[in-house]
């Protein structure tokens, strides 16, 4: 009979195990369609197949990349009898038949070769086979494959963008809508994320409130919906299927059919569903991973100053390329900029791209220090130098000793100490409070000023100046770079992102428009704060125009360095700015305009330390 026999492992793993044969062909490899599935790299996907016909087994090799041996020689088709071993890679598999005892081969086994398998066949899905007739395959397999092939396109993804991608084909494929959307269902209202294959960026109402239920109910729905097409009338079917992980509700998934011809059924919403089923933690992850990513640039961001210097402007550019190159250096640098341009940023960005950035990193407001309490903060004093030193204290010079010291407002130092600051700069070297000997530091001194210290009226050393000014960076102000506030806007409000499982806080384009529009006189610092009320005033996860709370001053067109009014010679350099910056920086259009001379524009710019 041909179910006496019996095929079963005597060299390799699993040994003694048996598969009976029959007439129907058998497949041997490490396919996951082979009937007698062997997982071994030596093996080829189809290696070989067995049968039984009329009382006799047979063999027959498949093309297979290491051959088919019947007990030790090479076969392309053979008959089997009782006994026989047919070798294929490191596996052994004799015929036998199911009455017959059988004592296993034991010589020279080699079980220790690891099973290898293509990740692809984890799956448990591939390509049907080309002999395989198609009218086979269910409808219901058909589906069941289709989903398996899209969770294997969406394990690949590391973002949102790339799951809507490998998503899209799916739907399109099977579905063919007109129209379909991705839709987040954070707060009361639902917010359009997504809609790939739609002509239109809006979701209508009436589908809102369907989604809105689905995902309240946890429920798929099948919507028909009467309308004219062609003059006549029709109707459309819309699909809406919730994204759920657990309780959580992340929003669901909603198409609407193509044509009138294209009416989706039950069979089509299980499907849907189905598909959100798999989609829906792929989702999450995504997300997640995601936020995880920009708490991390927060992150980096506030223990380095180089990815907190915002903006892709030709201004910002230029500043972010002139730190990296003073970085390079020991020079002094002296940053120049209207209040909260963010210098302090850039001197932060200049330390930790020198190779001073495994030391320390000293901040110091010179002018804020009480004048009797200068020489003890900025240069320590040793015990009993004067009344209430108890002990020794080391000043902010030796802190900043082979690291970096920031001068900030250096321009309201007074003009005692700007002498005593001068002496240390030049020579490296000065005498704690009531001490004797000579300290010598090593500190790389980058200082900034809102002030122009190399005007008349400044009532600052020159020679201090010239000592401080060994690399000069001019920040630009909001106002001239209008591009980057967009950019800026953004970063701050994903600095101020709510939990994970929250949406993100956008700004819609009227809000856009309003913080564009503004000049920005409190420049970077002023639009930080405006962004951090703003994330509190929003009712929702989008700001609004009426979330926007800008100063009165808003209508000043003028820029205000400081609290303090503008002098002349501050109102001359910002008038020359303006009109350099008009004539895209053509010296002699700017003359002409200016009614002065080449030579005296020239003058002019290099007295103000105007960038060109």
């Amino acid at each position: 009979m041909n179910s006496d026999y019996a095929l079963t492992i005597t060299r390799g793993t699993q040994l003694s195990r048996t598969w009976p044969l029959s007439a129907k062909v058998k497949v041997i490899g490490r396919s996951t369609g082979c009937n007698i599935r062997i997982v071994d790299a030596t093996i080829s996907r189809r290696h070989c197949e067995v049968w039984v016909e009329d009382g006799i087994a047979w063999v027959r090799d498949l093309e297979s990349s290491n051959d088919t041996l019947l007990n030790g020689v090479p076969i392309t088709k053979a008959k089997l009898s009782t006994g026989d071993e047919i070798q294929i890679g490191k596996y052994s598999l004799a015929l036998i038949q199911l009455e017959t005892a059988f004592t296993p081969k034991c010589d020279s086994l080699d079980d220790s070769t690891p099973a290898t398998l293509a990740l692809s066949d984890g799956y448990y899905v591939n390509e049907a086979e080309a002999s395989r007739n198609p009218l086979d395959i269910s409808p219901r397999e058909s589906k069941f494959r289709e989903l398996l092939r899209s969770h294997r396109a969406f394990a690949e993804c590391t973002g949102v963008a790339a799951l809507l991608a490998a998503l899209s084909p799916v739907i399109a494929s099977h579905f063919g809508p007109e129209a379909w959307w991705l839709v987040t269902a954070t707060g009361v209202d639902r917010r359009l994320v997504a809609h790939p294959l739609s002509a239109t960026p809006t979701v209508e109402a009436d589908l809102i409130r369907n989604i809105q239920q689905a995902i309240q109910s946890k429920s798929g729905v099948l919507m028909p919906r009467r309308r004219e097409y062609e003059g006549r009338p029709s109707f459309e079917t819309s699909l809406i299927a919730p994204l759920m992980i657990g309780e959580e509700q992340l929003g669901a998934l909603a198409l609407r059919s193509g044509t009138p011809n294209r009416l989706y059924d039950e069979s089509d919403l299980e499907f849907f569903l189905g598909l959100a089923h798999s989609f829906a933690p792929y989702l999450c992850i995504a997300e997640q991973t995601e936020q995880l990513r920009r708490d991390v640039n927060t992150l980096r961001g506030n223990n380095g100053a180089a990815s907190s210097l915002i903006g892709s402007s030709a201004g910002i550019t230029e500043v972010r390329s002139m730190a990296a190159r003073a970085a390079r250096s020991d020079l002094p640098v002296l940053i120049l900029g209207e209040t909260g341009t963010g210098k302090e940023v850039v001197a932060r960005m200049i330390h930790e791209l020198s190779g001073r950035a495994k030391h320390a990193y000293v901040i110091v407001n010179a002018p804020a220090i009480p004048r009797e309490l200068f020489e003890s903060e900025m240069f320590g004093h040793e015990k009993g130098a004067f009344t209430g030193a108890t002990r020794q204290k080391i000043g902010y010079f030796e802190d900043a000793h082979n690291g970096t010291m920031f001068l900030d407002e250096i321009g309201d130092l007074a003009p005692e100490h700007q002498a005593r600051m001068l002496r240390v700069i030049e020579t490296g070297k000065f005498n704690r409070v009531g001490g004797t000997r000579e300290i010598g530091v090593d500190a790389r001194i980058v200082s900034a000023t809102n002030r122009n210290l190399h005007s008349k009226g400044a009532d600052f050393r020159q020679d201090l100046f010239h000592r401080l000014s060994g690399f000069v960076i001019t920040i630009p102000p909001l106002r001239d770079r209008a591009s980057d506030i967009p950019d800026l806007a953004h970063h701050f409000l994903n600095a101020l992102q709510r939990p994970v499982t929250a949406a993100r806080l956008t700004l819609s384009s009227d809000a856009m428009n309003k913080i564009s529009a503004y000049t920005w006189p409190g420049n970077v610092r002023e639009l930080k704060s405006c962004m951090e009320r703003a994330a509190v005033l929003a009712q929702g996860d989008v700001i609004e125009p009426d979330d926007i709370m800008i100063s009165v001053q808003s209508d000043r067109r003028e820029p205000d360095s400081s609290s303090h009014l503008l002098t002349l010679a501050d109102a001359e350099r910002h008038h020359i700015q303006r009109i350099l910056k008009r004539h895209n920086g053509n010296i002699k259009s700017a003359a002409q305009a200016l009614k002065i001379s080449r030579v005296t524009l020239y003058k002019k710019i290099s007295d103000f330390g105007i960038q060109l």
